[in-house]
């Protein structure tokens, strides 16, 4: 009797003792592979990187083993990378980004990671256009553009004004195939702000998209602060505007909330709760990889009225 083959997904994790021992993940995968008939993926790791990593390894992984090239595709087909709940919570964000997207003409070719298929990974390679909105999509983006010369748009839209803006560069990219990303390097009024280097500038901790984007918000609602962008989950140069900064520990960021420089401050609540931090005006916007099921609930609605009257609340 043919035994029937289960369509559950099991994992065996590469936590801090199997990497000690030596354990080989990518051998483990290619056994169980080879004995059950079921794709299995190896990751090699230890438990002591920050869940980015994890991410962008996903994300790579599957796309070199699932994607296929040459699947046919109508125009505005539009990727999203770096959709993940422990960045943007598992509420209606996703909803209300893929509804953005439609709403404007763009065709969602796959959502990752959030209710995705494999036939949305499948087909991958053969978007017009890529939406990097945090972080942990970068890796994938740019493996798809140096392979299958998909170009991308690093940003998340946020609030009714920035959101136009993303459409647009959407737009821009898929039509002359030139890769954005959206900094928040100038003002609304033209011409460069200048480096956090003196005392009152704003400070926002957290992943560096999303960061960047409401820095970019802040500009266009008016802001003239300088601002600086801070993550502790990894700082890519080509994301990165000058004086941005990667925490390397909590240590560290004590040192820069006691420096003068800042005197504001938008981070998760957590990092808000930091006595180093009572001095600073602060808004709270949680970030899942921090606080987790703390303030799960908490987290905005990025999209919509709603957080443009906490762009414009938070620009003054």
């Amino acid at each position: 009797m043919k035994r029937r083959r289960s369509s559950s997904r099991n994992s065996l994790p590469g936590s801090p003792v199997p990497a000690i021992i030596g354990r080989d993940m990518n051998g483990i995968a290619r056994e169980i592979e080879a004995r059950s008939g079921f794709a299995a993926l190896g990751f090699a790791t230890t438990g002591f990187s920050y869940y980015n990593k994890g991410i962008s390894a996903a994300h790579l992984k599957l796309l070199k083993r699932f994607a296929v090239s040459g699947i046919s595709t109508a125009s505005k087909h539009v990727n999203i990378l770096g959709l993940t709940p422990l960045d943007f919570s598992a509420n209606d964000n996703g909803r209300d980004l893929i509804r953005l997207l439609e709403d404007n003409g763009f065709r969602i070719n796959g959502s990752f990671w959030m209710q995705t298929e494999l036939d949305q990974v499948r087909r991958a390679a053969s978007a017009e256009v890529n939406l990097v909105v945090s972080q942990s999509g970068w890796a994938a983006a740019r493996y798809l553009y140096t392979n299958y010369g998909i170009s991308y748009v690093a940003a998340a839209p946020l609030g009714m004004k920035h959101g136009r803006v993303v459409l647009e560069a959407l737009r821009q990219t898929a039509a002359d195939k030139q890769n954005r990303v959206i900094k928040g390097a100038v003002a609304e009024a033209g011409g460069d702000l200048p480096v956090a280097d003196k005392a009152g500038a704003l400070l926002i901790i957290g992943d560096q998209i999303v960061a960047n984007s409401l820095r970019a918000a802040l500009r266009q609602a008016g802001c003239g602060q300088s601002i600086t962008v801070a993550s502790f989950f990894g700082l890519e140069p080509e994301l990165a505007l000058p004086g941005d900064l990667l925490l390397k520990s909590e240590k560290q960021l004590i040192k820069f909330l006691r420096s003068g420089i800042y005197t504001r401050m938008i981070a998760d609540p957590l990092i808000l709760g930091l006595p180093a931090a009572a001095g600073l005006k602060g808004y709270s916007l949680p970030h899942p990889a921090i606080s987790s099921l703390l303030h799960w609930q908490d987290m905005p609605l990025f999209i919509g009225e709603e957080f443009e009257k906490t762009i414009l609340s938070w620009s003054d």
